[in-house]
């Protein structure tokens, strides 16, 4: 007796279930509550019978609130101000115990929407004015420029943590690469650099400091 279509109806009727899950189902899935699978109807996944695709659904809910993999360079700036925050807070175990029973119940979606409230916070803190100017307050200039600042400071030392260090000449701005030395326009732009004199040059002082003797 040949089984193989018995099992390939069997797998249909399995794909198709799963193609049409009830919210009951698709939330049980998911470990949320059926409320709050109604509260983010910006999903993918719901068909136009209110069913639910199983596999668009858990794509698309792992795309909204899967955590950001942040790089060196995003990732130092924000454990600092991590520090700064945590060393802030008068009852920091209070607030530690809050953000795991919402990370418990909500998962990286509720964290998310912590640090909404945050940003939202202090973009509201930044904005307020008292009427009078404050001589020591930056401006937002100057708060654009030190942010860049400290970015450009985690680029140039994640460059050379990662041995990506170009020797530059004082004096004519090119570097060296290998046996040649290039003009600075060619460097790539991810390379820390380090102020050296390039042998045309030392040879040109030289020259000129033999002139100066005469």
């Amino acid at each position: 007796m040949n089984k193989k279509p018995v099992k390939a109806e069997v797998a249909q009727v399995r794909k198709s279930l799963l193609q049409r899950l009830t919210q009951a189902e698709a939330a049980w899935m998911l470990g949320v509550t059926t409320s709050w699978l109604r509260d983010h109807a910006e999903l993918d996944g719901r068909n136009v019978d209110d069913s639910y695709n199983a596999a668009k659904l858990v794509a698309s809910v792992r795309q909204k609130f899967q955590p950001a993999e942040l790089s060196d360079s995003d990732l130092e700036p924000s454990l600092q101000l991590v520090d700064e925050i945590s060393m802030c807070l008068s009852f920091p175990r209070t607030a530690a115990e809050l953000l795991a029973r919402i990370s418990e119940r909500h998962g990286p979606a509720g964290l998310a929407a912590v640090g909404e409230r945050l940003l939202v916070a202090l973009q509201e803190a930044t904005s307020f004015t008292t009427g009078f100017e404050d001589p020591d307050e930056p401006t937002a200039e100057e708060l654009r420029e030190e942010c860049e600042r400290r970015i450009r400071d985690l680029d140039q030392w994640q460059a050379r943590r990662q041995g990506r260090v170009a020797l530059v000449c004082r004096s004519c701005r090119s570097y060296r690469w290998g046996r040649k030395w290039l003009a600075i326009e060619s460097l790539p732009a991810d390379f820390a650099m380090d102020a050296v004199h390039c042998p045309a040059c030392c040879a040109e002082q030289e020259k000129q400091e033999r002139k100066r003797k005469r």
